[in-house]
């Protein structure tokens, strides 16, 4: 069966629905604008793709996730209308929302203060929903932020995680489970901050907030190890450094929002809502009354505030930077966080001289250069599967050993976030090894043909990262 349904689905009929036009593409699949035939209701479908056939666990996985995000009623949550299978496809029909996304308006530039804070306050009261209804997002980010006029509508929900789920997780190991430049520290590091909570989406909340107020990504980095790290080690993004005029308390509340620590962010969405309108109010902006949040008795009693103008999106504040930036790997690939990626930062612990982390450090690079070598001189591309996905497992599991070793090592302090970058480029390359052959399981050759081509020429980018990396070290070891 073809993997471009959009070919087959354009202007034809999909159970009740008919396909209207294709609205867009992800990894998942493909997103159709459509129209309910008996209720002359607009919506919109995603069909995945043939990455789940044969999977029976993807399937139900799928089904489960939809009832869960169904049971969500909002005005700024996306309504899902129907899921199912039909013609052998898995599809979920839901709410069109006619109009951009955040991502769009934001590489624009930052937002007049007014215009973020009705979008933070919109997401706020959704995602207070969700979490009182026992579910955390988990992927807060501005592509999934959509906006019909002033309205702000959360979609794709396909990452909730019930919060006092019993059984097996609905998102696999290995699988996404969230996007790296919105990320908590303990989506990273579970292990070490704790498990998801509505704090996880607090953060990206506070993160969002930084976001519109600046035009840029709260930490910046030109890898993913870069910013798991700063995700991890670096204090809050400050506010400063692209605005002027800054108020202590509006800084304070993107302190708070991106706490590491989920225990010392707020309670809750609604809590950053209402301190981030408190800190702009201080300030002397005046500002629309809450949309999706009711204020409370304490801030404003029986004032009657004034309201002025609708604000346009861009202006009040400017940044100096006019979009936010994206570096070419966070552009497109980076929406992960694999559950491997808890080790992207090492845990670091002193006792190891100069000497002794060099020679240590030596040996277990040049060890994992031995293994990759005769990994790849094996590789040949005869069209075998078993030989192209034994290179993806000697590739995986000598990633795996080297990160190990190095996790064992405790370097000087010169080179700790070198180290750290190098140990969560591993994880990322073992990573990519596993997916492959999770994809090969059913007999395609392609995946890990693919992944040992990029490997062979050079242009795998968690490898690339761990040869810039390695030789950053190398140098200043001397």
């Amino acid at each position: 069966m073809s993997t471009e349904p959009d070919a087959i689905l354009q202007d034809q009929r999909f159970g009740p629905y008919l396909v209207e036009g294709v609205l867009g593409r992800g990894g998942m699949g493909v997103v159709y604008q459509g129209r309910h035939v008996h209720l002359d209701r607009p919506a919109a479908i995603k069909v995945l793709g043939d990455w789940w056939r044969g999977d029976e666990e993807a399937r139900e996985r799928f089904l489960r996730e939809s009832r869960l995000a169904a049971r969500l009623q909002h005005p700024s949550i996306v309504a899902i209308y129907d899921a199912g299978e039909l013609d052998g496809r898995l599809y979920v029909a839901m709410q069109l929302v006619r109009g951009g996304d955040l991502h769009t308006l934001l590489d624009k530039g930052a937002l007049a203060p007014a215009r973020a804070l009705s979008i933070i306050e919109q997401l706020a009261s959704a995602l207070d929903t969700a979490h009182d209804a026992g579910l955390v997002h988990r992927d807060v980010k501005p592509g999934n932020v959509l906006l019909e006029g002033d309205r702000a509508v959360l979609s794709d929900f396909g990452l909730i995680k019930p919060l006092h789920a019993q059984g097996p997780e609905i998102t696999r190991v290995g699988e996404f489970m969230g996007t790296v430049e919105w990320a908590a520290p303990e989506q990273i590091e579970p292990e070490r901050f704790g498990p998801l909570s509505p704090q996880t989406d607090v953060y990206a909340l506070g993160a969002l907030l930084y976001a519109c107020l600046t035009g840029e990504l709260p930490y910046d980095a030109d890898s993913v190890s870069r910013m798991l790290f700063a995700h991890l080690h670096e204090p809050p993004p400050r506010l400063d450094r692209s605005l002027e005029d800054v108020s202590p308390e509006l800084q304070a509340v993107i302190d708070r929002a991106m706490a590491k620590n989920p225990a010392e962010r707020f309670a809750s969405c609604g809590d950053l809502a209402h301190a981030a309108r408190a800190a702009m109010e201080a300030d002397g902006q005046v500002l629309p009354v809450p949309v999706g949040l009711p204020p409370r008795p304490s801030d404003h009693g029986e004032q009657s505030l004034p309201t002025p103008a609708p604000p346009s999106d861009h202006g009040a504040r400017t940044s100096r930077s006019p979009a936010i930036r994206r570096t070419a790997m966070l552009a497109g690939a980076l929406a992960l966080v694999a559950v491997l990626a808890v080790v992207a930062v090492l845990a670091l612990n002193g006792g190891d001289d100069d000497a002794a982390y060099k020679a240590s450090w030596q040996t277990s690079s040049q060890a994992f250069d031995e293994e990759i070598s005769a990994a790849t001189d094996q590789a040949q591309a005869t069209g075998s599967l078993s030989l192209q996905r034994n290179f993806a497992i000697q590739v995986r599991d000598a990633a795996r050993r080297h990160a190990a070793r190095l996790r064992a090592l405790s370097p000087p302090d010169d080179l700790a976030e070198e180290q750290a970058a190098l140990v969560a480029g591993l994880v990322l390359l073992a990573d990519e090894a596993s997916n492959a052959l999770a994809a090969s399981r059913y007999g395609s050759i392609e995946p890990v043909q693919r992944f040992a081509q990029r490997m062979q020429q050079g242009q795998d980018p968690a490898a690339a990262e761990i040869r810039r990396t390695t030789a950053a070290i190398r140098n200043q070891l001397g």
